[in-house]
């Protein structure tokens, strides 16, 4: 993608200045950003990027996270999760606790999201944060247990 190969040029100039983008071009390049590879030399500069454009797409990117996070495998979230939590706004934290208190997620999930906001967010939302119903979830990533 052209944008996150200028984007990343800018970043490590140092320059303040960020292509004129609107919301939504700002949320897919974050929401990629999240889901690429950062080989460990560059994950400053990684974490950096996803940051510029948490602060860039708004609502857009609380809107969409939810879809993301439904459609990867619960190695990627945890690997989403784990370069949001350290830029996260109070908007995206409720998005992400709101995600995980679904009663129809395994605890698994659940507990990679509290892990990332243990390991970045605030203490008050990890307290906060409790595990969904047992009920009729599931509960091992397997079939619902009804």
């Amino acid at each position: 993608m052209p944008e996150l190969w200028a984007l990343s040029i800018l970043t490590v100039a140092g320059r303040p200045e960020t292509p004129e983008l609107d919301a939504a071009s700002w949320t897919g390049l974050t929401l990629a950003l999240a889901c690429v590879y950062a080989p460990p030399d560059d994950l400053d500069l990684h974490i950096r990027l996803i940051g510029t454009g948490v602060q860039h797409a708004g609502n857009h990117l609380e809107e969409a996270i939810s879809g993301l996070l439904d459609r990867a495998s619960q190695d990627r979230v945890a690997v989403i999760l784990s370069r949001l939590a350290p830029v996260l706004t109070p908007g995206l934290t409720r998005r992400l606790v709101g995600w995980a208190q679904d009663s129809q997620r395994p605890l698994a999930l659940w507990e990679t999201v509290q892990n990332a906001l243990a390991e970045h967010g605030d203490q008050d939302v990890v307290t906060s944060l409790r595990p969904p119903e047992v009920g009729c979830a599931k509960r091992s990533g397997g079939s619902p247990s009804c």
